[in-house]
């Protein structure tokens, strides 16, 4: 796991890395996991990306502004 804080041009970004074994985004059933993360983002007027594959693990993005 990686995690990595950086502030530039008055924006947070928040990168978590892992090296897990990742999911198939289109094949996942929506639940109330990655939505309630999205609603936690859409709060602070944040952007959240979920990048993900199969055998790849998985990179979340959370971009704040300040």
């Amino acid at each position: 796991l990686t995690l990595t804080v950086s502030h530039h041009h008055n924006v947070i970004r928040l990168d978590i890395l892992d090296n897990g074994v990742g999911f198939d985004s289109k094949a996942i059933e929506p639940g109330i996991g990655l939505s309630s993360i999205r609603d936690r983002a859409d709060a602070f007027n944040a952007t959240l990306e979920v990048d993900s594959a199969v055998g790849q693990g998985t990179r979340t993005t959370v971009t704040v502004p300040v």
